[in-house]
């Protein structure tokens, strides 16, 4: 995304390019946190297990709630800024959701035999799905 806002002889498109990265930096961690509260309210039974699981079903629901509002609010000609933004919204918390069910999933299997391949597997899955 980054090397398609720097344009070659164009001044301050390097600080455009910058701005943008910090602010999709901010937005994730933002959003990652948004996503954490609710599960950390959720009945863990005080164990690390019990974390992952209630971190999965937030982070399942918000992805596929996030992946339909996406649907709902395709890009049409001449849209309103709030729609835009509706879906923009969508699509981060979505992605966010898909890369922190892909943390979870690598947090309980990398201590298990295998964990280096099934943290590879996981990790490329996850950022394939993030980006879909």
């Amino acid at each position: 995304m980054s090397t398609l806002l720097v344009v070659p002889g164009q001044p301050g498109s390097g600080v455009d390019c910058r701005s943008s990265a910090v602010t999709t930096f901010g937005f994730g961690t933002a959003t990652h946190s948004l996503l954490r509260s609710p599960a950390d309210r959720l009945p863990a039974n005080g164990s690390s297990a019990g974390r992952v699981r209630a971190g999965l079903v937030v982070d399942g629901v918000v992805a596929l709630a996030g992946l339909v509002a996406n649907r709902a609010l395709a890009p049409r000609p001449g849209e309103a800024s709030a729609r835009s933004l509706g879906r923009l919204a969508a699509s981060t918390s979505a992605a966010t959701a898909v890369a922190r069910v892909g943390a979870h999933l690598v947090k309980s299997g990398v201590h298990r035999r295998g964990g280096r391949l099934i943290t590879a597997a996981v990790t490329v899955v996850t950022s394939a799905a993030s980006y879909a």
